[in-house]
């Protein structure tokens, strides 16, 4: 009788209420899939993730012990995706005609071809991005050392932010591919010396505390982020900045520190569906469940058909000992084939005795 009740009024008069009745009438949200083994699926993304089951294992799907949530977005894109972004990007096949050449380390062809879509292209003659992918390229691909020394060049030269941007996007990759993370400290210090642009100074601090985080300086990194954080005057800065701390105290494995950065990075980005989830998934990693609730049904009520978010808030209801609402979002992401919803559907069925 009480499970009616409860699923009616999430119906009927909205989570939050639900919320609240259960504060009242339960003083801990009982355990679920006790005693139950589990398997691992795959999913679109190319995360991993496993859900609970009653059911049995097949071979393919080897035992874990984590629950059925789709996993956050990726935010920040790694070399090879933003590469893989340029040449999806570009028209003609000169980008394989690059590849290719590097491949078989011909930089000196590499370099004619780039030149001469340089002199054709008009576009692409002024794309410091492009130029700096082609360094990139030349550098990590094709082992032409002369090429990090133009990169650094391009950098120490330009005096247009967005450009000095741009190479020092893909000389700090460039650095990382070789591993020479003091070079990258000692050139991102000097540009935060340098910088009179917020947006720049951003950017570079960001940068600078992901070197110091991945070189196991975690206090350093923590320390320069709050320090800028404390200079900084609008909400669209300290959102980026909030987001840079999170990653500093997951790397401290401060769960909940992390949870509430991102929430923070999401209440100035609230219709940021990416951020939102992300913030959400980390809040019911770190055991903040009405606030990965909240943030869930926010971005239902953006995106209500987004099945990734739907099973997760399906897995929120199910802490919350409401099987029958959260039965109805796992059938609601299954109908858009989203095979791990499914999954947790047929164990959420089983578990209430309903197959």
């Amino acid at each position: 009788m009480l499970e009616q009740i409860l699923s009616f009024i999430v119906d009927f008069q909205g989570a939050f209420v639900a919320m609240f009745i259960i504060a009242i009438l339960r003083k801990s949200i009982s355990k679920l899939f006790e005693r139950m083994t589990t398997f691992k699926m795959k999913l679109p993304t190319g995360f991993e993730t496993s859900i609970e089951a009653k059911l049995e294992v097949d071979k393919e799907f080897p035992i874990t012990n984590e629950i059925g949530l789709e996993l956050p977005r990726q935010l920040d894109s790694g070399q090879d995706e933003l590469s893989d972004k340029i040449e999806s990007e570009s028209t003609g096949d000169w980008v394989d005609q690059i590849n290719q050449a590097l491949k078989g380390k011909d930089t000196t062809g590499a370099k004619e071809i780039f030149q001469k879509v340089m002199e054709s292209e008009k576009d692409l003659a002024s794309n410091s991005w492009m130029e700096g992918w082609f360094l990139n390229r030349l550098f990590s691909e094709g082992g032409d050392s002369s090429a990090l020394n133009d990169l650094k060049g391009r950098l120490f030269q330009s005096t247009d932010v967005a450009i000095r941007e741009d190479f020092l996007w893909w000389l700090i990759l460039s650095l990382k591919t070789i591993k020479d993370y003091s070079s990258l400290v000692d050139i991102l210090n000097s540009e935060l010396k340098q910088s009179e642009d917020n947006k720049y100074t951003d950017f570079v601090t960001i940068k600078l505390s992901q070197i110091l985080i991945a070189t196991e300086k975690k206090d350093e990194a923590l320390l320069l982020l709050t320090d800028r954080l404390n200079e900084i005057l609008t909400d669209d800065d300290r959102s980026d900045i909030y987001r840079a701390i999170a990653d500093a105290e997951k790397a401290k494995d401060n769960n909940v520190m992390q949870a509430l950065c991102l929430e923070k990075n999401a209440q100035f980005k609230s219709t940021d569906t990416s951020i939102l989830f992300e913030a959400a998934f980390a809040e019911a990693e770190a055991g903040l469940d009405i606030m990965a609730f909240s943030n869930y049904d926010t971005m239902l009520t953006i995106a209500p058909d987004d099945e990734g978010v739907l099973n997760n808030q399906a897995v929120q209801y199910s802490k919350f000992d409401l099987p029958i609402k959260s039965i109805e979002l796992y059938k609601k992401a299954s109908e858009g084939g989203n095979t791990l919803a499914m999954a947790n559907l047929a164990h959420q069925m089983m578990d209430v005795g309903l197959i």
